[in-house]
This record gives C-alpha cells, structure tokens and sequence, in this order.
C-alpha cells in the first residue's frame, strides 16, 4: 500500500480499512484492494520516498530471529485470506486467490520452520 494512491470513495465503499496494529497490514490492505477494484492506471510520477531506517521493526525481522508473535501475525492473515476468498468461490479469479494463499503460506511456514527462536511445539500449532 506504500506506492500506491488509492481513490477514498473506493475504500470506504468497499470497507477496506489498514490495520495499523498489525505488522502485516501491508499483505492484507492490498488483497481486499486487489478483489475488489474493477481497474487501476499507472501514473509516472513519483509519489513515494523511501526512508531506510536502521532499527525499523522491518530490519529485525529475519529467519531466524522470527518469534512466536510474527508466526502468529501470519496464521492471522492467512485465516483472514482463507475467510475473505469464500467470497470468491463461485468467480473466475477463485483459483488464482487460492494459489497466492498456497504461496503465501508455503512462504510463512518456512520462515517459521527456519527460526530458531521458537520452539518446536509454537511451531507445530503455527
């Protein structure tokens, strides 16, 4: 959602909302826009200035550091994927919904798998 400009009418019609609580709002906003936006347009200019800031949130996420509270954060938007996509059961885009959760989830399992700072058991549940 960070380079991108987004029609306010659209969102609230839609009932698109950013969870700021959340560190994965990034994956979800973008879905629920993707599934419900009948078109997009491409513009050339630059609307986004990115900011590489050291000790971000987003610079201690790694692998192997990954905590239970990160795997948990992916279970939610996996589940909140796997519940928004029932809407589209019946469309024509249904199956492309279904593999980009089977990625996604792929993905997550084995960043979790590979952490080392939860255990076993977190791992199984997650």
């Amino acid at each position: 959602m960070w380079n991108r400009l987004y029609n306010v009418s659209f969102l609230r019609d839609n009932q698109i909302l950013c969870n700021p609580t959340h560190l994965n709002e990034d994956i979800i906003f973008p879905f629920q826009v993707f599934l419900n936006a009948f078109s997009c347009s491409f513009i050339p200019d630059i609307t986004y200035f990115y900011y590489d800031i050291p000790g971000s949130i987003m610079k201690k996420i790694q692998s192997k550091t990954m905590t239970s509270r990160f795997g948990l954060q992916y279970a939610e938007v996996t589940s909140f994927y796997r519940k928004y996509a029932q809407n589209y059961r019946k469309e024509n885009i249904y199956e492309s919904i279904l593999q980009k959760i089977i990625n996604f989830e792929i993905f997550y399992a084995t960043e979790i798998s590979n952490s080392a700072a939860i255990t076993k058991s977190e791992k199984r549940n997650l």
